[in-house]
């Protein structure tokens, strides 16, 4: 690599370790505990493997899984080791047996697949029964790539999920970045910092993007 190329390939690197840690945050903060080792891991839209590669030392195992088979050939040679595992497959078609996993991760992913309810039924199907889902959602997405993307606002998504019991999550890690692993800049996490929570609780719905932790109905 050239300079350039090595100075992008670090950015994208610290780019997908500081993701990892804000997921690990949530997770620890909704599960109430700090060592989840006991714990199994699907992580549906992997890509090449590098957030997966940085989450999965929390965990007993790791599955990733993606579409593209060039990401998954990439994420196996590189990172694929005997507690972390990649796979060909498709979100809304997993090829797990129920209540495989304690906690599913679903990171931006749901408006690049074309049946996102068919994948939520199976994030609830390969969940155990006190399992949770991490899933972040952008209501405003570009691909850079020029893949397409079929966005849901924040209503839609709170009905694309309405098969779970929800814990917005968006708020908190606004209004406490460091408790989170969130970057300090940008605007909204600085006017977040300012707002009485209530106000911001009214203006959710136009926020970017979202985060949630999903639980099983009644559970």
């Amino acid at each position: 690599m050239g300079y350039l190329q090595d100075h992008q390939h670090l950015v994208e690197q610290e780019t997908e370790a500081r993701k990892a840690q804000q997921i690990h945050a949530v997770l620890r903060h909704f599960l109430r505990i700090d060592d989840m080792s006991d714990l199994t891991c699907l992580h549906l839209g992997c890509t090449g493997g590098e957030i997966t590669k940085e989450i999965s030392s929390s965990f007993k195992h790791t599955t990733g899984l993606d579409i593209d088979l060039e990401s998954i050939q990439f994420a196996h040679s590189n990172y694929g080791t005997p507690d972390k595992t990649f796979l060909l497959g498709d979100a809304a078609a997993l090829p797990f047996a129920a209540q495989t996993f304690d906690v599913v991760i679903c990171n931006h992913i749901y408006n690049y697949v074309h049946f996102p309810e068919h994948m939520m039924a199976e994030i609830e199907r390969v969940m155990t029964c006190n399992g949770c889902c991490y899933f972040a959602a952008t209501q405003f997405a570009h691909d850079a790539a020029g893949y397409p993307t079929r966005n849901l606002d924040y209503f839609r998504l709170r009905k694309l999920l309405r098969n779970f019991d929800i814990k917005d999550y968006t708020i908190n890690v606004l209004t406490a970045p460091q408790t989170f692993q969130m970057r300090m800049g940008g605007l909204l996490p600085n006017i977040a910092r300012r707002l009485p929570r209530a106000i911001l609780s009214l203006l959710l719905p136009i926020f970017p993007s979202f985060i949630f932790v999903l639980k099983r109905k009644n559970q």
